[in-house]
């Protein structure tokens, strides 16, 4: 039986800047997951929104922390001004930033290269009650295999948008572009409001 595959347009976009991204002491009162935008975030991702697919419909997913929560709305609100609606807004955990630690400490905040880390390798070092970067590619893996079966069923607009974390981009594009690990180390960090276009092939 000949497998039938579909291209979709495939929009990543990072959140807008950060607490953390202004401030990384402010991890030391305040969960990862409900750090907020900051007025300079919040206009990045309207500039950004330039930069995303313009078409009627589209398909978004989004990662349930706070800050990737308030970029999505900013573009949705944005796109019904220009009568832009969506098909669904989701969210997914599996998309989400990678977890480094439930609590950071002063050292796990100011210096994330400790010995450990490098002598291990960024990919698989896994911090103390947290991830690997190794961990967070099996659940991108994951959400796309989901994509797949959206998209046999369906349920999938030509035009995907995932509101994700910089490190989660680097992953999703490795696993897109059949890429290597020792590949992976020198991807560019996505700046806040970043977004990468990839062509992306499912089952139909």
């Amino acid at each position: 039986m000949k497998i039938k595959m579909k291209y979709y347009n495939l929009y990543l976009i990072r959140h807008g800047e950060s607490e953390s991204n202004q401030n990384k002491k402010v991890l030391l009162t305040k969960p990862d997951n409900q750090l907020e935008l900051t007025n300079r975030g919040k206009q990045q991702i309207e500039n950004a929104i330039k930069f995303l697919p313009s078409y009627e419909w589209c398909s978004m997913f989004v990662s349930p922390y706070v800050r990737t929560r308030q970029s999505a709305d900013i573009i949705r609100e944005q796109y019904k001004k220009n009568n832009i609606q969506y098909f669904e807004r989701l969210e997914d955990p599996r998309i989400r930033e990678i977890e480094t630690a439930t609590r950071l400490g002063e050292k796990q905040i100011t210096d994330f290269s400790n010995k450990d880390f490098w002598d291990y390798g960024r990919f698989f070092y896994r911090m103390d009650t947290g991830e690997s970067i190794a961990d967070v590619y099996d659940r991108v893996s994951s959400f796309i295999n989901s994509l797949h079966i959206m998209s046999q069923m369906g349920e999938l607009h030509d035009n995907i948008v995932v509101v994700t974390h910089a490190l989660t981009m680097r992953v999703f594009k490795m696993i897109i572009e059949k890429d290597t690990v020792e590949n992976f180390y020198d991807y560019k960090k996505p700046i806040n409001a970043e977004v990468w276009r990839f062509d992306l092939k499912l089952l139909s």
